[in-house]
């Protein structure tokens, strides 16, 4: 029997609720090891002045701490760097949220 850790990410993009799941993937594929599932917890929007601006969506993550780490690849080392200029620009944006995952979340 094996055993997966479970965490949480958040994706926030301009575009679209796939957008911020796809740049929260990424993410979590670059820093986590063994990636297994993801699970869409919530979806939200962010509104300013009556208009849609932002969206985020959390995502519960599935995946094996005892496989190897990921190996670094040049796009993966140019998001760490870049990731002012990323915040600047208006491109999608991932923050790991650290605690306990939703009861639904991968069901194992």
């Amino acid at each position: 029997m094996r055993t997966v850790r479970v965490t949480e990410v958040v994706g926030i993009s301009a575009e679209s609720w796939d957008a911020a799941g796809r740049a929260a993937v990424a993410e979590a594929t670059r820093t986590v090891r063994g990636l297994q599932a993801a699970e869409v917890v919530k979806q939200d929007l962010v509104i300013e002045d009556g208009v849609v601006v932002g969206y985020r969506v959390r995502l519960a993550i599935a995946f094996d701490p005892s496989l190897p780490a990921p190996a670094p690849t040049a796009t993966s080392t140019g998001a760490r760097t870049g990731g002012a200029a990323l915040a600047a620009s208006g491109a999608p944006r991932v923050a790991i949220v650290q605690g306990p995952p939703a009861p639904s979340a991968l069901r194992m």
